[in-house]
């Protein structure tokens, strides 16, 4: 059960301690909840998820893959950066976040 806590009576350092511990326990939450397949709709997840399906495209040449190196190439412009991404993904350096590839 969660505590009372009057935020606005705290000092700097204590509210800085406050915060620093709830996002840290927000983000093992979300952690969790990911790792079950169970977690809550928001923006942060749909990010991570649409870079996770962006990645496994890249290293399986799948379609619509040409369009990601498209945006990445307008992105970087020419500095050979999209070829590296390229690259990590299909060594499988560059790992998805939420997705777990066995």
């Amino acid at each position: 059960m969660r505590r009372n806590v009057n935020i606005a009576e705290m000092g700097e350092e204590e509210r800085r301690a406050y915060d620093s511990q709830r996002q840290a326990e927000y983000r093992q939450r979300k952690k969790e909840a990911v790792e079950k397949g169970a977690a809550a709709p928001n923006v942060d997840i749909a990010r991570d998820l649409l870079a996770d399906i962006a990645i496994m495209m890249l290293a399986t040449d799948a379609p619509g893959s040409e369009t990601i190196m498209t945006a990445l190439n307008k992105y970087y412009d020419g500095s050979g950066w999209p070829g590296q991404i390229k690259r990590r993904a299909r060594s499988k350096m560059l790992k998805p976040k939420v997705f777990k590839l066995d």
